[in-house]
């Protein structure tokens, strides 16, 4: 008895952890911490967001959802409090990236970027 107990709780562990580890979300990671932009401290991820590298900010999950995301309001607002810096037109890049453009609207600037999976070493500390 104490064995299934044992085994069910070891399985529930495990598809929390693959379901958590699968999220169609966006990750930066700000002094060796990873933020899931969704959260609360999602806005400490703008910097990122406007200028990626692999080793700052990636996405995980199905790359149209995570498209979803980065065109939806929740995105949008975290840009709320620059001076007119936002993301606009994610779309897919290729087979495995995403494409968007950061604009900044006060200095009239546009620069298309991309963004990449996250590899396994960037959840690692």
């Amino acid at each position: 008895m104490k064995t299934k107990a044992i085994l069910s709780v070891l399985i529930s562990l495990f598809s929390a952890s693959t379901f958590a580890a699968e999220a169609s979300t966006v990750y930066c990671k700000i002094d060796n911490q990873v933020i899931d932009v969704r959260s609360e401290k999602g806005w400490e991820c703008i910097g990122d967001l406007m200028h990626p590298s692999e080793d700052a900010v990636c996405f995980t999950g199905e790359r149209a959802k995570v498209i979803t995301l980065l065109n939806s309001s929740k995105i949008e607002a975290l840009f709320d409090g620059t001076d007119g810096e936002t993301i606009r037109d994610a779309h897919f890049k290729g087979k495995a990236s995403i494409a968007y453009t950061y604009v900044d609207e006060v200095n009239a600037y546009e620069e298309k970027v991309s963004l990449e999976r996250c590899r396994g070493s960037f959840f690692a500390e």
